[in-house]
């Protein structure tokens, strides 16, 4: 997209009125939540393979129309977590969870914030299961992985949706009153808060190609991004000079008609930004996970593109389907953010938990449906190649076709196939495995399920 790029300043807080309300009749909600309750417990059953385990826990917290999950097996000695995800939205779970969440409403308290559903089993190996829930209605949800807590507008359409007649949580009222803190970044930080997003940023400015932009997003599946909050109503808190009752108003720009919100790689790039728009002084920048923001995006009818690095010879600018694309198949944000990092250990520990995905490639018009194994060098041998998201696999290659599955399923798949290696993505940043370190991670989850020390 190309054109004039005008800035404007708008509040970042938007109230939306929702059309939705509880679908249920107060009689008709104790049969639908257990039924929505067995539902989600059934759906919990499918996603292990294991046996041994003694609960499955399921936590999750709405998000927009979906909802944030976090699985945990439990044995004997130990307990085996996995990083959240987002449903997608036409998942059964989503439905299931949307269902319990109306079934569970209650006029007075409202309807849950988060949920913890438990599977509990016994009499291995023949098990019989029992299936429970708590529901939080009153309580902040936590923030798991960096995905972000909830926000003002999260709260407003929450209650929009689900009205209540006692007093609100003190956290919720000062969210919607008090508006929240700033992760306020240093302006004189010459270091750009994902470098990875900076050099693709560089490649697209020089080949302003689908797949350059590809590029730019599958980095901006890891790390932080910066934003403009200079024109914010500030209300310092004592010496805190962003206190929780300011007014957060970030930076927007017009481009063809369109309202997108501008995001920066650097803080070179927000000074440079602040300084052709005539302000004087330094710009206040914060400093925000970019799945996080790009998710908030989604959420919001009222922006319409994101604008990384207006005005820049790097701009780049991504509109809403090409978002929900790369948010909407399965991701593993945990083991891409290690490999940005370099953290090995990380690395494997996102690889081994539960509930979570790789994605693998297959060649288009592959009659045998094999996933991509690269023929290395005689030492090198045969690696099988795996994603951390579909963006991965479209910046090494468009024509490949993606499938998924858990990480521990494509690491056993590698071990079964004799490959030497697997590599985690196809681009900078990634990471290759031998497959005895592969095989030894694959025997340490299988023990651990099956309480084996």
């Amino acid at each position: 997209m190309k054109g004039k790029l005008d800035y404007v300043v708008f509040n970042q807080k938007i109230t939306l009125f929702m059309s939705n309300s509880p679908r249920f009749s107060v009689s008709e909600r104790p049969a639908q939540l257990q039924q929505a309750l067995n539902e989600v417990g059934s759906w919990m059953l499918s996603k292990v393979s294991t046996t041994g385990w003694n609960e499955l826990v399921l936590e999750a917290k709405p998000v927009g129309d979906s909802f944030f999950v976090r699985f945990t097996e439990s044995y004997d000695e130990r307990d085996v977590t996995g990083t959240s995800r987002l449903l997608d939205d036409e998942e059964f779970a989503t439905e299931q969870l949307s269902r319990l969440q109306h079934a569970s409403y209650d006029e007075a308290e409202g309807a849950w914030l988060s949920v913890t559903v438990v599977v509990a089993a016994k009499n291995w190996p023949t098990p019989e299961y029992q299936v429970g829930a708590a529901y939080n209605r009153t309580h902040e949800p936590q923030n798991w992985d960096g995905e972000g807590g909830f926000s003002a507008r999260d709260v407003r359409e929450h209650l929009e949706k689900f009205p209540r007649t006692d007093a609100l949580p003190a956290w919720a009222d000062a969210k919607i009153n008090r508006g929240r803190s700033l992760n306020v970044a240093d302006i004189n930080d010459e270091e750009s808060p994902n470098p990875y997003l900076r050099d693709a940023l560089v490649q697209f400015s020089e080949e302003r190609s689908e797949r350059a932009l590809v590029n730019v997003m599958r980095q901006l599946m890891g790390g932080d991004i910066l934003l403009d909050a200079t024109n914010s109503d500030f209300v310092a808190d004592g010496d805190n000079p962003f206190g929780p009752e300011t007014t957060v108003k970030y930076t927007f720009a017009t481009l063809e008609g369109y309202r997108g919100l501008c995001l920066f790689s650097s803080p070179e790039a927000v000074l440079k930004s602040h300084q052709e728009q005539g302000r004087e002084g330094e710009p206040v920048m914060v400093r925000e996970n970019s799945v996080k923001v790009m998710m908030d995006f989604l959420n919001n009818q009222e922006i319409d593109l994101l604008v990384i690095d207006p005005g820049s010879p790097t701009m780049s600018v991504l509109e809403r389907p090409q978002v929900q694309w790369v948010l909407g198949t399965p991701h593993n944000p945990a083991a891409k953010m290690a490999l940005m990092g370099q953290n090995m250990q990380q690395l494997l520990s996102a690889l081994a938990a539960p509930s979570t995905f790789l994605l693998l490639g297959t060649p288009a018009g592959s009659i045998d449906r094999q996933p991509l194994i690269i023929d290395g060098e005689a030492e090198e041998g045969r690696t099988l190649l795996t994603f951390t998201s579909a963006a991965e696999v479209s910046s090494l290659d468009p024509t490949l076709e993606v499938t998924s599955a858990t990480s521990m399923d494509v690491l056993r798949f590698a071990v079964d196939s004799g490959v030497d290696s697997v590599r985690i993505n196809g681009l900078n940043p990634y990471a290759t495995l031998p497959i005895a370190q592969v095989k030894e991670l694959v025997e340490l989850v299988d023990a651990a399920s099956l309480g084996i020390k």
